[in-house]
């Protein structure tokens, strides 16, 4: 993709709109207009040394500027940050005027030869990627893990061109801004209620969900799992439902006697992940035997993600998981019959932002907990709300107050569990903050 003397846009300045602006200081453009929240002066000295090293003629906005719309539109591409709909009131110019908008992750597979393995879903796609990257590392691909995780692929690319494969976590919000990125094998691993705050139904996050198969053919793979559905878009690439024999794929050809990630959930994952590999591997550069023996020997030694069903500690009086990342029921329901596997009385602590809706328990999670006799502590406005309609749970504001109440109960050893089942931001930058913080002030019960 040649961009001299294009008419440039990134909208939004989080990591993905930086790793943009640095990825493009390579090129000369025909002028660069940079849209963020709040007047330019606020964005920080950061993004002001990366416009220096720019020399075309820059142009900065304010997204609630009243001209930003009618800018936006006289630009012939469009690099628009995930966290940002494509039905925002000011980019409907531009989309009336017929212009490309993108994110990094179109614009960076435009600039790259290397084949695509790309992984969506609701839940466990993180765990199934990072565990995937540290395999394909032991069998010596050389590749490039990132993404929606770690790293942006801009970043991957500004570093170097020549990955023996490129791995990616694809979120449902990036999945709505390809054009023509095409991975050879990809990956929907599952399909649950989620960002009601973005998809007006479960319909509408599905198709989302599909579009990052939108440019398969009949040479390329997609998996699915739980939920997921038929292909809304007849792309012609060939499917395979492993809803019903991930788990036993990965029985069968593999030892778990030394698997450290417990629950049936994180068993189908990695059964999925084999499936996944397996088929990738035409494009990989090393052979089936080797994938299969770094396969194995990963499984003795991953220990699972950080703020994803984390064993953080145990003690005397506690086994203590981590599941920060969680923000549906589903997750938390999956974590909850994972942690059962301690044989222990479970405490689950959940909470955070409220959603608009999917915000009450679903019948099935209420069902799980009262049969297992599950103590559920609440903070955050969410935690609020529960309480508030009548739910027998226990509100304590926020993680501070919660170890402080446990710290009092001598009752005999007991499984906490932290999977809030709902976003970070009532009191959070995000659920990786909300997860460190947990830590902290959990590292001193005993």
């Amino acid at each position: 993709m040649d961009l001299t003397g294009k008419k440039v846009a990134v909208y939004g300045l989080g990591v993905s709109g930086k790793a943009t602006l640095i990825f493009l200081q390579d090129f000369a453009l025909g002028s660069l207009l940079v849209v963020n929240r709040g007047a330019p002066e606020s964005w920080g000295t950061d993004i002001n040394g990366i416009l220096d090293t720019f020399s075309c003629p820059i142009n900065c906005l304010a997204e609630e500027s009243q001209i930003t719309a009618s800018e936006l539109s006289q630009s012939e591409l469009i690099i628009l940050s995930p966290g940002i709909a494509r039905e925002s009131t000011t980019l409907g110019m531009a989309l009336q005027m017929g212009v490309s908008i993108w994110n990094e992750l179109e614009l960076a597979a435009q600039m790259c030869e290397t084949p695509l393995l790309a992984v969506t879903g609701t839940n466990g796609k993180t765990t199934c990627v990072t565990f995937m990257g540290e395999v394909l590392k032991e069998a010596g691909c050389d590749p490039f893990i990132g993404g929606n995780i770690g790293r942006p692929f801009l970043d991957g690319l500004k570093e170097r061109s020549d990955f023996g494969v490129i791995l990616l976590e694809v979120s449902s919000f990036q999945c709505e801004s390809l054009e023509t990125f095409h991975p050879k094998v990809a990956g929907i691993l599952n399909i649950f209620p989620n960002h009601g705050e973005r998809y007006a139904d479960v319909e509408s996050y599905r198709k989302s969900k599909w579009l990052l198969t939108q440019n398969q053919d009949s040479t390329d793979t997609v998996l699915t799992g739980p939920g997921v559905g038929d292909d809304p878009f007849s792309s012609k690439s060939k499917k395979r439902d492993l809803t019903s024999c991930a788990e036993i794929e990965l029985k069968a050809n593999f030892d778990l006697s030394k698997l450290k990630l417990v629950g049936k959930h994180n068993r189908w994952n990695l059964g999925f992940c084999w499936e996944f590999l397996s088929a990738a591997c035409p494009v990989l550069p090393c052979d089936e035997e080797t994938l299969k023996a770094s396969f194995q020997k990963v499984i003795s030694q991953f220990k699972g993600v950080e703020h994803r069903l984390e064993f953080f500690k145990e003690t005397e009086r506690f086994a203590i998981f981590n599941d920060a990342k969680s923000t549906n029921w589903q997750a938390t329901l999956t974590a909850l019959e994972a942690v059962k596997e301690k044989e222990l009385p479970i405490v689950l602590i959940l909470g955070g932002q409220l959603r608009g809706h999917n915000d009450l328990p679903p019948e099935e999670f209420c069902e799980w907990v009262d049969n297992n006799h599950v103590t559920v502590l609440t903070m955050g406005e969410s935690g609020k709300f529960l309480m508030d309609q009548g739910l027998s749970y226990h509100y304590l504001e926020d993680l501070q107050k919660i170890c402080y109440f446990l710290s009092k109960d001598h009752m005999k050893k007991q499984t906490i569990l932290f999977s809030p089942a709902f976003p970070s931001f009532d009191q959070f930058a995000n659920y990786g903050v909300r997860g460190k913080r947990f830590k902290e002030i959990f590292e001193c019960l005993n």
